[in-house]
Formats: C-alpha cells, sequence, structure tokens
C-alpha cells in the first residue's frame, strides 16, 4: 500500500505583501502592508494616512480588494486560509462573553473529537467568534447557511 503525502502549502504574507505593494504601487497610494500569518489565516493590516482617507468608513473598496486578492493568492482552487482585512487596527473591539464562548466550544471540540455548530448570531457576533478562534492551533471554523440561518461551525483540526 503507498502513503500519500500531502505537501506542505507555502507561507502566502509573502506573495499577498507584494501583490498588495504592487497595487497601491500603480494606485499611487502611500499605505503601508503589515501581516499576520497562521496556519489557518492571513490577517493583513493597512496603514498610512491614504489607507484611512480611501479605505475606511464604507468597507466596499476592501471588499473589493479582499476578492481580487483571494484570487490572485487562490487561481485555481478554493482559499485555504481565511484572509480578513483591517485598515489602521480597527477591527471591532472584542466581545469577553462571546471570546470566553469561543474558547469554551473549542475546549469542547477537542475534548469530544466532533464538530460543533452554533446558531442565531447576527454576522457581528460571528465575526467576534471567528476571530477568537484564529488564535486557536487545535480548531477552525466556517460560516455556513445563508441569511437568518447562517451558522458556524467549529471542528477539530487534527
Amino acid at each position: 500500500m503507498t502513503e500519500t503525502q500531502e505537501t506542505p502549502r507555502p507561507p502566502i504574507a509573502e506573495n499577498a505583501t507584494a501583490w498588495l505593494s504592487g497595487l497601491f504601487d500603480l494606485l499611487q497610494m502611500d499605505v503601508k502592508v503589515a501581516t499576520k500569518e497562521s496556519d489557518s489565516s492571513l490577517r493583513i493590516n493597512f496603514q498610512g494616512d491614504d489607507a484611512n482617507n480611501h479605505l475606511t468608513g464604507d468597507r466596499t473598496h476592501l471588499n473589493a480588494i479582499h476578492g481580487v486578492l483571494q484570487y490572485a493568492l487562490f487561481p485555481n482552487e478554493r482559499p485555504w486560509k481565511k484572509i480578513s482585512l483591517d485598515v489602521g487596527d480597527q477591527t471591532a473591539p472584542s466581545n469577553p462573553a462571546l471570546e470566553s464562548l469561543a474558547d469554551r466550544l473549542a475546549n469542547k471540540v477537542t475534548e469530544l473529537d466532533k464538530s460543533i455548530t452554533i446558531f442565531g448570531m447576527n454576522s457581528k457576533q460571528r465575526k467576534a467568534v471567528h476571530l477568537a478562534l484564529e488564535a486557536k492551533n487545535s480548531v477552525n471554523s466556517d460560516s455556513e447557511g445563508n441569511g437568518a440561518f447562517r451558522r458556524i461551525k467549529i471542528r477539530n483540526n487534527s
């Protein structure tokens, strides 16, 4: 019997930084790109006056950059890392109750070796849970469903 080994995926932070720096050079914008990469996610923070003036407020520009960046980094496959964009570290303030819930559920998923699904959260609450779970290497999370029936599924990484 032959064992197949999955080849490790390369770090994408460098590719993302180079691509975004090239984009901002073409747009003649002075924007600094800072990245923080984990096994399952890439967080990108834009800094500088041009970022504050052109990328804050309405998320339309960030959403457009996000969509094109995902295609540039993962042209022939479904994105295998969550990519989140931020300007000047202005993400929503943390929610201790949701962070505690995420921690308890991550421990439960690891302990039981089963996935858990959470219902009944709005988009901001789901995002807070996803962000809290990003730091945990033992689990990953995805949103599934549409509209009011959207839910979070937390899975064991092992």
